[in-house]
């Protein structure tokens, strides 16, 4: 779909779901939320989603928890890249940006297990079980994302060529 109208069919899909809801007595928005996210998630592995340029473009795990906790901002902008690749106008990674993508999801990975346990055992020392540690294992994931993310981002970028306009690109071309 193109971008707007992944918008509006997001939107639709609430408003629908809301209406549902108000029909049966409890809320479906969970259950809606659940299963795009593991339809973006199965979609996504038969597409080989994390070959394509975009921000959105990680594996099938990334993008169920991703739609899973930002619904309204990456259900429809999955639905919009998704719409690139099926049309053929999205563009691949080339091997060595592949390289490095990988390269920072294992940076990640080693952050968030780092610093996971490093969250559990400080929630071990000041809380006790259950609370501390749960708390402490919570602050460590979300940090060890975070951290993760920013490097893995990082990273990522480092081999890309600073982006220039189309006018500058002219302008030395007839010179």
């Amino acid at each position: 779909m193109k971008t707007w109208i992944a918008i509006l069919f997001t939107v639709g899909l609430f408003v629908l779901t809301l209406f549902l809801s108000d029909l049966v007595g409890f809320d479906l928005s969970w259950l809606m939320i659940g299963a795009t996210s593991f339809w973006v998630a199965f979609d996504s592995s038969r597409l080989d989603f994390k070959r394509y340029h975009s921000y959105i473009a990680h594996g099938p795990v990334t993008l169920f928890i991703a739609c899973g906790l930002l619904w309204a901002i990456c259900f429809p902008w999955y639905l919009s890249v998704r719409y690139k690749i099926k049309h053929g106008t999205a563009i691949l990674k080339t091997a060595e940006e592949e390289d490095l993508a990988r390269q920072g999801t294992v940076l990640q990975a080693k952050c968030v297990v780092l610093l996971l346990a490093i969250g559990v055992a400080a929630g071990w020392f000041c809380g006790g079980w259950p609370y501390g540690v749960g708390l402490g294992a919570i602050g460590g994931l979300l940090v060890g994302v975070l951290i993760g993310g920013a490097l893995a981002i990082v990273i990522r970028n480092r081999s890309r060529p600073p982006a220039r306009d189309a006018h500058a690109a002219e302008i030395e071309r007839t010179l």
